[in-house]
């Protein structure tokens, strides 16, 4: 038996003559277990930690998804309600539509709810003078509905009159009171497509070709009375419609939004 050996075997013999009472042998039994029970704890909490995080973003995720669908939904619902109530609505000239249907010989519709008020209707009709120097007067060419802000000035009023005065049954005041077009903000004429010349079919119908609301419109900028002016026509069942907006009281954008609602109405009104 070499040295190394005898020393083990010392130390193991001294290590077999310990004895314990039995307090000891408690302490000792209690220690052992609290480091037999610790890496267990250890190891436990490792293992769960990534599971909880795992599981609380999965709620997490699933919560904030149901929550943005939700708000997707109410959104959708809230719009689609918007615009049925919009439709719903009901036109505050619909007496005067019917007037103005009946004088140009088809059904028409006029813009409202469109955030300017109608301050005017004027009818002008087809005249024709004679050797004689008499008028004769003819059928309804187009019905002229002006919006505007502005306040009517008695000066407005002796305009017409002496307008009036020159032309006698051409023009005819449907709605409203006359206010000239440097004080309107926008200008929205109706013309039966049977009673105008070419020329005029052409010109009310000329520019570039946008789709608003499913609807062929003809846009351009243009002047009218010497008023930088936007000019926005289209057709609908043999009638055209034409919206001259006055570039100092509105903006493209607002421009094309009336022309939308306006379209939005018409669409509603015939599909009833």
């Amino acid at each position: 038996m070499n040295r190394e050996q005898e020393k083990i075997e010392t130390s193991l013999k001294k290590f077999q003559d310990i004895t314990f009472n039995e307090n000891e042998k408690r302490e000792v039994h209690s220690k052992m277990m609290e480091r037999i029970e610790k890496p267990i704890q250890r190891n436990w909490k490792w293992d769960i930690r990534p599971v909880l995080s795992f599981a609380v973003v999965g709620l997490l995720l699933l919560g904030g998804g149901y929550f943005l669908t939700q708000q997707i939904i109410n959104s959708e619902e809230t719009q689609q309600a918007d615009e049925k109530e919009e439709m719903n609505l009901i036109s505050p000239y619909e007496e005067l539509e019917k007037e103005v249907a009946e004088k140009l010989g088809g059904p028409v519709f006029i813009p409202y709810d469109v955030g300017i008020p109608l301050r005017s209707a004027i009818m002008l009709n087809h005249s024709e003078r004679t050797d004689e120097e008499k008028v004769i007067i003819g059928d309804p060419l187009v019905v002229s509905f002006g919006y505007s802000h502005a306040q009517i000035e008695k000066e407005d009023f002796e305009e017409f009159a002496g307008m009036k005065e020159r032309s006698g049954d051409e023009l005819m005041l449907l709605y409203g009171h006359y206010i000239p077009y440097e004080k309107q903000d926008v200008q929205f004429g109706i013309s039966n497509k049977e009673l105008l010349h070419i020329d005029t079919i052409t010109l009310s119908l000329m520019g570039e070709e946008r789709i608003i609301e499913g609807m062929t419109v003809y846009y351009r900028e243009t002047k009218y009375m010497e008023v930088p002016s936007i000019r926005i026509g289209f057709e609908i069942d043999n009638f055209i419609y034409g919206y001259t907006f006055h570039l100092e009281k509105m903006t493209e954008d607002q421009a094309i939004q009336f022309v939308t609602k306006a379209i939005k109405q018409i669409n509603h009104k015939r599909n009833q």
